[in-house]
């Protein structure tokens, strides 16, 4: 009875202590769910500035009207973005953990995509992915780094490909008239190489651990002698481990060609999903053109922008939508919708999973502290009835 005692004190404690951090928890996750509308209404802000007369265009309006399903065929494509990146995320986690996790393949597509969006050169995603993988879902150190790391490095490789195919193809079509300045040619070449730059860092890395581990010592020693790193040892032995697991993890999902395989088509629905959003806006304005040649412009107007350091290319990726479809009869309207479905869709849709999931963690952690508070009520009342019994034999046996 002393020891069911001391743990419901116990357990009584731990409620009171876990009270105020959760309350800390909530109003750190509001704050950064308000930076993020801030920083995704400051991006919209940005865009309108100045346009203001063309919105309010009724003949547009009419013509979108009429042809309304191609904006409906759009805002498939743009899930179809999520879509593929999920699909990639699931298998790849079914190969390193020998479970099927939709859920959690989904919500890691969805929180890197919306990181991306949000930070300068689209390179914000991966942290965040690593984060919620090993803390939210407790994946092994390896997995939760290695995981994010080749979703990226198969989508840039599979967006090269794609871009490379796609001028090609667009100097041995017919074109219908359809030009692209030679501004725009030089920056789509450089865009489609640098984006494979960071994935031939990451595999050199992973092919010289050596090298890797001595970098690494040398910034945490940097960060030990500006005061940053308290213990240079066993910050660098820690680091040192994790890099260890990333590689045994990187050489796991390496080794495992129909999951690269996979993740590499997935990139290529991926690229082709948000250059056919392009194709359907502009069919949703009356405009007729070949989809193949809208497929390339939209290669060359991305491209171009791929390395420019602004969140989600802002700014860049509309001038480079100008460049290239400036002959339409609505460019603004066309860029707006062309950005909603390929941009703003995915961050309300990130933004959504970002503020519901602590939402959803808090209702479920209060439920279970109702049922724990309820279990320890029982078990005091049972304590009591067993208190009064006993007092009661005590007292017939004495008679």
């Amino acid at each position: 009875m002393r020891k069911k005692k001391t743990q419901q004190i116990q357990q009584e404690m731990d409620l009171r202590i876990k009270a105020p951090k959760k309350s800390k928890k909530i109003w750190r996750n509001i704050i950064i769910a308000l930076i993020n509308v801030a920083v995704i209404t400051v991006i919209l802000l940005v865009e309108i500035y100045g346009k203001e007369n063309t919105i309010l265009d009724k003949d547009i309006l009419t013509t979108l009207n009429k042809n309304f399903r191609f904006l409906i065929y759009a805002a498939i494509c743009g899930i179809g973005i999520i879509f593929f990146e999920s699909i990639k995320y699931t298998f790849m986690l079914f190969a390193t953990t020998k479970r099927l996790r939709p859920i959690t393949g989904i919500k890691t597509a969805i929180i890197g995509k919306y990181y991306d969006f949000i930070t300068p050169l689209g390179s914000g995603g991966q942290p965040f992915q690593m984060v919620y993988l090993s803390k939210d879902k407790h994946l092994p150190t390896g997995i939760s780094t290695s995981i994010p790391l080749v979703g990226m490095i198969l989508f840039q490789c599979a967006f090269f490909v794609f871009a490379i195919a796609s001028f090609i193809v667009f100097d041995s079509i017919d074109v219908g008239g359809w030009t692209v300045p030679v501004t725009i040619r030089v920056l789509a070449i450089i865009g489609a190489i640098l984006n494979l730059l960071f994935p031939a860092l990451i595999l050199l890395f992973l092919r010289h651990p050596k090298i890797t581990k001595k970098m690494v010592a040398w910034f945490v020693n940097i960060g030990y002698k500006l005061h940053l790193v308290k213990n240079f040892e066993k910050t660098n032995a820690k680091i040192n481990d994790s890099v260890d697991e990333y590689c045994s993890s990187m050489k796991l999902l390496s080794g495992d060609w129909p999951v690269l395989v996979l993740g590499f088509v997935c990139g290529l629905g991926q690229t082709l999903s948000t250059c056919l959003i392009s194709y359907f806006v502009v069919r949703a304005f009356g405009e007729v053109i070949n989809p193949m040649v809208m497929v390339c412009l939209t290669m060359f107007a991305w491209s171009a922008v791929a390395f420019v350091p602004t969140p989600g290319n802002s700014g860049a990726a509309e001038a480079g939508f100008y460049a290239v479809f400036s002959t339409l009869s609505s460019p603004f309207w066309a860029t707006m919708l062309w950005r909603f479905f390929g941009y703003y869709m995915i961050l309300i849709i990130g933004l959504l999973v970002i503020i519901g999931t602590p939402i959803k963690r808090n209702i479920a952690s209060r439920k279970k502290v109702t049922i724990n508070q309820k279990e320890m009520q029982q078990q005091k009342n049972s304590a009591d009835e067993l208190k009064e019994d006993n007092v009661e034999q005590l007292a017939m046996d004495i008679s």
